[in-house]
């Protein structure tokens, strides 16, 4: 995917930016510079694109709705294939019999891993997440790296964990307030 320069409608300048079938890009800079922003500008481009991306987006700030829809696509789920997204979180360093407890939420740390685990199921293309780390122990952190690392598919992270990109990303995107 290629984008030309443009202006959001908010002001932030965004330069032409290209995303490879296979990169693993990390955008870094200070709090409210508009990296988020700059997610939600490429995901709007992309949906004006004649072609279809498969991707998965896992935003920030999750909700109760989010985890209840999670758990959800858990439950209906073939044994089979529950039992690979729960080995998946179980690298991912969370505790399948903790989400499968039904008197309980899971965690915002746990809801991403599982909001993670449950996309790539369906083989996207290009995984989009902001601030993944939060919420995440160190090793947590050390496994998502990882796990997106060895992702085949593109990946764009935000994040201001630089042990964590530097293990997940390949290449920086700095953005200056």
């Amino acid at each position: 995917m290629t984008a030309h320069a443009w202006h959001t409608p908010d002001g932030v300048q965004i330069p032409m930016l290209s995303v490879g079938q296979n990169d693993h890009i990390g955008i870094i800079g200070p709090n409210g510079a508009g990296k988020t922003t700059i997610l939600n500008a490429l995901l709007a481009r992309l949906d004006t694109q004649p072609f279809d991306v498969p991707r998965l987006v896992i935003a920030q700030n999750t909700t109760s709705d989010d985890a209840h829809a999670a758990l959800d696509q858990l439950a209906q789920l073939s044994p089979s294939d529950r039992g690979d997204v729960l080995s998946a979180m179980a690298q991912l360093n969370a505790d399948p019999d903790r989400i499968l407890a039904a008197s309980s939420e899971p965690s915002p740390g746990e809801l991403r891993k599982l909001l993670l685990c449950l996309g790539v199921t369906r083989h996207p293309h290009l995984i989009i997440m902001d601030e993944p780390t939060n919420h995440l122990d160190l090793h947590s952190r050390q496994a998502l790296a990882r796990a997106l690392a060895a992702n085949r598919g593109a990946v764009i992270v935000v994040s201001h964990d630089m042990p964590f990109l530097r293990e997940a990303v390949t290449q920086l995107w700095q953005v200056h307030a």
